[in-house]
């Protein structure tokens, strides 16, 4: 995979954040344990399978800025 294209202060704020969240510092985060902390930061009002959302909204969004 590539990342040709991107805008480095995204990849870099990208970066700071799959830090924060990698908390087992597993190299990869499981989408359960995203969803679980943000339900602990009084989120209770997404509704479920929002995160799926958000994760295929921004693939397609990364998509079309490499394909710009």
């Amino acid at each position: 995979m590539t990342f040709d294209g991107l805008p480095k202060q995204f990849l870099s704020s990208v970066r700071v954040l799959f830090d924060v969240l990698d908390t087992k510092q597993q190299g990869y985060i499981e989408f359960i344990d995203i969803e679980a902390k943000w339900n602990r930061e009084n989120t209770d009002k997404l509704p479920s399978g929002w995160l799926i959302d958000m994760i295929m909204t921004a693939i397609i969004i990364i998509n079309q800025m490499i394909n710009e």
